[in-house]
C-alpha cells in the first residue's frame, strides 16, 4: 500500500501540484479584490507605506477591473511556492508525497485565514517575495555556494521594501555567507559580498527615501516605526515617567498621550483587565493603543498648521525620541512584555519551546553531519525564530505578522515522520532479513 502510494505520487506528482495550482488560481480569482482599512494607504500611496506594493497597486489596481493585480498577487504565490518545494524535493529526498502536503500548507494562506491573495495589502506580494528569499537561501545553505547568495540580495531588497519586518533575513544571509566562507576559506575572496550584504539596509534606506521625495515631496524615510516602538513602552509607563524628559515638546507630548491611554482605559495602570492578563489585554487592544491613540490623537497634538504628510514625519521624530527613555525606564517590565508577547505568537511555551530545541539540536550535529536534512532544520528554526523575535518587539504577534512561517513546522513534522518511516522500515526489513 505504502509503495503503490510512493509509486502514484513520484509518478504524477507534478500534475498533482497542477491541480493545486489551478484550484487555488480559480479560487483566488472568484473572490475579487479585497479592500480593507490599510488599503487606502496602498492606493493613495501614502507617505506611511513602503514603495513596491504601492508602485504594484498604482500599476495594476483598478476599481472597476481587479483582475490584473489578483493574478499578480496569487501567480507569484504560486510560482515562490514552486521553487521553494521543488528545491527541498531535490535536496532533502522525503516521500513526495510530504511534498504535496507542504504544498498545500504553503498555499493555505491565500485559500483558508486572512485570504492574503484577495486583500489590496502588502501580504501577498510579501509572502512570495519571502518564500522566494527562502528558496534562495535554502540553496546557498545545501549547496554551499555563494551564487545563490549574489541572487537572494536583490530578493531581499524587494522584500524589505515591501515590509520592514524582514530585516533578520539580511542577518541570516551574512551569517550564512560566513559559513560558506569558513567551509571553503574563501574569507578574502568574498570580502566584497559582506561589504554588500552589510550595506543593504543603507541602501534599501536611502531607496525609500528617494521614493518618498518623488511621490510625497519628502526625502525621509517611511515614517511608520516609531509609533510601533512606543507602543509597549507607553503601554507599560506610568504617569511620572514624564519626569524623564528635559525636552518640553516631548514631555508635552507623552503627557498628551498618556492621558488619552488613561481615559480610554488603554494603560497597564489604567485598567484592571490589563493588570489582570497584562499580555493578554495588550495583544487585544494593541491597534486601539497604536492607531487609535498614538497615530490619530498622537500626530494631531503636534502642530495644526503642518500638512498630514508633516505631521506623520514629526510623529515619527517625536515617537522615537522618546522611547528609547522609557523603554530604559521600565526595561524590566518591557522586556518581560516583549518575551511573553514573543512566546503567545507561537501559540504557547511548548511550540515556543520545541523550536529552539530544533535549533540546538541541528547546531550540535552540524559540524558531525551537514546533511541536508540538519541545515533545513536549523534553517527553518532560526527563520521562524527571528521572525517572531523582531515582530514581538514592537507589534503583537498575531497571524497576520507571523503566519510567513507557519509551514516550517509542518516541514520539521514531516521530516521527522519521514525518518521514523523509514527507520520503521529498515527494522521491519533487518528483522526479516534475520529470519
Amino acid at each position: 500500500m505504502q509503495r503503490s502510494l510512493n509509486d502514484f505520487t513520484e509518478r504524477y506528482f507534478k500534475h498533482i501540484l497542477g491541480v493545486l495550482f489551478l484550484c487555488t488560481i480559480v479560487y483566488v480569482l472568484s473572490g475579487g479584490l479585497q479592500i480593507h482599512n490599510d488599503s487606502d494607504g496602498y492606493i493613495d500611496m501614502s507617505i506611511i507605506r513602503l514603495p513596491v506594493y504601492s508602485l504594484l497597486v498604482q500599476l495594476l489596481y483598478s476599481e472597476s477591473f481587479g483582475i490584473p493585480l489578483l493574478l499578480v498577487q496569487i501567480g507569484s504565490i504560486c510560482t515562490s511556492v514552486y521553487l521553494l518545494v521543488n528545491t527541498l524535493k531535490q535536496q532533502l529526498q522525503l516521500k513526495p508525497f510530504w511534498y504535496i502536503l507542504l504544498t498545500f500548507v504553503l498555499l493555505a494562506p491565500s485559500i483558508t485565514g486572512d485570504h492574503i491573495a484577495n486583500n489590496v495589502l502588502s501580504e501577498a506580494i510579501a509572502y512570495a517575495l519571502y518564500l522566494l528569499a527562502v528558496n534562495f537561501t535554502c540553496l546557498a545553505f545545501f549547496k554551499e555556494d555563494r551564487k545563490y547568495i549574489i541572487w537572494l540580495l536583490p530578493v531581499i531588497f524587494l522584500l524589505l521594501l515591501t515590509r520592514g519586518q524582514f530585516i533578520f533575513v539580511v542577518a541570516v544571509a551574512f551569517l550564512l555567507l560566513a559559513w560558506i566562507s569558513y567551509q571553503q576559506k574563501t574569507f578574502k575572496k568574498n570580502a566584497l559580498l559582506f561589504l554588500l550584504i552589510l550595506a543593504l539596509p543603507t541602501i534599501v534606506s536611502l531607496s525609500d527615501k528617494t521614493y518618498h521625495k518623488v511621490v510625497n515631496g519628502h526625502f525621509v524615510k517611511t515614517p511608520w516605526t516609531g509609533v510601533h516602538l512606543l507602543t509597549p513602552a507607553i503601554y507599560l509607563a506610568n504617569a511620572s515617567d514624564s519626569d524623564i524628559y528635559t525636552e518640553a515638546s516631548e514631555k508635552e507630548f507623552f503627557k498628551a498621550v498618556f492621558a488619552k491611554l488613561e481615559e480610554r482605559e488603554l494603560n497597564l495602570h489604567s485598567s484592571k483587565a490589563a493588570q489582570l492578563d497584562p499580555v493578554g489585554f495588550y495583544r487585544d487592544k494593541y491597534t486601539r493603543i497604536t492607531n487609535w491613540t498614538l497615530y490619530y490623537f498622537g500626530k494631531e497634538q503636534l502642530g495644526q498648521s503642518l500638512s498630514e504628510d508633516e505631521k506623520f514625519i514629526k510623529l515619527e521624530q517625536m515617537t522615537s525620541a522618546i522611547t528609547p527613555s522609557l523603554v530604559i525606564k521600565n526595561f524590566k517590565a518591557w522586556a518581560n512584555l516583549n518575551i511573553r508577547n514573543f512566546i503567545s505568537g507561537f501559540g504557547n511555551i511548548a511550540i515556543a519551546i520545541f523550536f529552539f530545541i530544533v535549533l540546538a539540536f541541528g547546531l550540535f550535529h552540524l559540524r558531525k553531519n551537514s546533511s541536508n536534512i540538519i541545515k533545513i532544520l536549523i534553517l527553518g528554526a532560526i527563520l521562524t525564530i527571528s521572525n517572531m523575535a523582531i515582530i514581538a518587539i514592537g507589534i503583537h504577534t498575531i497571524k497576520r505578522f507571523t503566519f510567513y512561517n507557519d509551514w516550517v513546522f509542518y516541514l520539521i513534522l514531516f521530516v521527522l515522520l519521514n525518518s521514523l518511516a523509514s527507520g520503521l522500515k529498515e527494522r521491519v526489513s533487518n528483522q526479516k532479513t534475520s529470519l
